[in-house]
């Protein structure tokens, strides 16, 4: 039996070196693969299955779902993660469409396609509101916003230039108007022509292209919730765990990276789990990472993530569907393995698969 393996590099803390280890140790042969090359379907022939612990930077996301797709549909193996579990990846939107209508709870969710639409919304609207872009991570592209003028500002933005990854926050507060974004605009594609032609310049180089996508076209609130901390619930299979974060001092969003956790299981909200472990098994979720706050006495959805950082090992152990406590300390990579390599055994070896020599086009 043998799994390609695509080395994971967006993150510090590689699960693919592990993946590896834990195969391995099962008598499971691991193939190293790069799928950002054009032939990625035909080095994954012969394979039983194919993982890729993609990340949420465009590089990223521009190749790996697609590519896992691919594999999945066409050689028919076991991918991680498979398309329930990574499609919406890193999309809020998807994920609001998705788990709504499945019948799950969010906190109150305004999505607007339509600007007029959107700056009607904000002129009624009360405040405090949360913004936030479709993409961006450990509370990036994130906004509180006050003023039905800064929820306009952000609607204008989002209807015109647009807002880049990272570039939320601070140029929300004192935005420039849509005509000299456009004249800057215009000045720099004069330059780049002059240069071009050998002339001097007369406009300063436009700067290099941002790393993050420049993301236009939709606006999406959500109400303000008064918190002190949220939940994150991981779940891997029928497993959940579970710890609380809090916010570093004046700031507001829980979810930043390196803050302050509680490991106390005491502190968990039985609720919490099972709504995790109920969304996970009716959307057939390989593992998800879910971030919960309460809502008029209840849990609700704030987002989700099927990749998630190892610093969930320090749970001391985790539910099971029926809320038994299992104490046990184990790495997430270790429970994906134990679930992955049960479906490899699972599934039939080239069952309508496409063979090595086939893959590139057959006569």
């Amino acid at each position: 039996m043998i799994v390609a393996i695509h080395r994971d590099t967006a993150y510090p803390d590689s699960y693919a070196d592990n993946w590896a280890a834990c195969l391995e140790g099962r008598g499971i042969e691991v193939r190293w693969v790069d799928l950002t090359r054009p032939d990625a379907i035909a080095q994954v022939a012969g394979c039983n299955g194919a993982m890729w612990r993609f990340g949420h930077l465009p590089e990223d996301r521009r190749v790996a779902p697609r590519v896992l797709a691919a594999i999945e549909q066409v050689l028919r193996i076991p991918v991680f993660p498979d398309h329930r579990t990574g499609w919406h990846y890193d999309e809020k939107l998807s994920q609001y469409y998705l788990l709504t209508g499945a019948g799950f709870p969010m906190p109150e969710t305004w999505i607007f396609w339509d600007r007029e639409r959107a700056l009607r919304w904000a002129e009624t609207a009360t405040y405090p509101k949360i913004f936030k872009l479709s993409s961006g991570s450990s509370g990036l592209n994130v906004a509180r916003v006050d003023s039905a003028d800064a929820a306009a500002t952000l609607i204008e933005r989002m209807f015109g230039a647009g807002i880049a990854g990272g570039l939320v926050e601070e140029p929300a507060r004192a935005a420039p108007p849509p005509g000299p974004v456009r004249r800057a605009l215009v000045r720099r594609a004069r330059s780049a022509v002059r240069e071009l032609l050998g002339r001097p310049a007369w406009a300063p180089a436009p700067p290099p292209p941002p790393r993050w996508n420049v993301e236009r076209g939709y606006a999406y609130f959500q109400e303000w919730i008064d918190h002190s901390f949220d939940t994150r619930i991981i779940t891997i299979g029928e497993r959940a765990f579970g710890y609380l974060r809090m916010p570093f001092p004046d700031d507001f969003r829980a979810s930043r990276s390196q803050g302050p956790r509680d490991y106390d299981t005491a502190k968990i909200d039985p609720r919490a789990v099972e709504l995790s472990l109920a969304v996970s098994r009716k959307l057939g979720f390989q593992t998800m990472a879910f971030d919960l706050m309460q809502v008029r006495g209840a849990p609700v959805i704030l987002e989700m993530s099927y990749t998630f950082g190892v610093g969930s090992h320090q749970c001391p152990g985790y539910w099971t569907p029926s809320l038994q406590w299992v104490e046990r300390d184990c790495w997430p990579y270790v429970a994906q393995i134990e679930d992955f390599a049960e479906r490899l055994a699972g599934s039939r070896p080239g069952a309508g698969a496409v063979s090595a020599d086939s893959v590139g086009g057959a006569a």
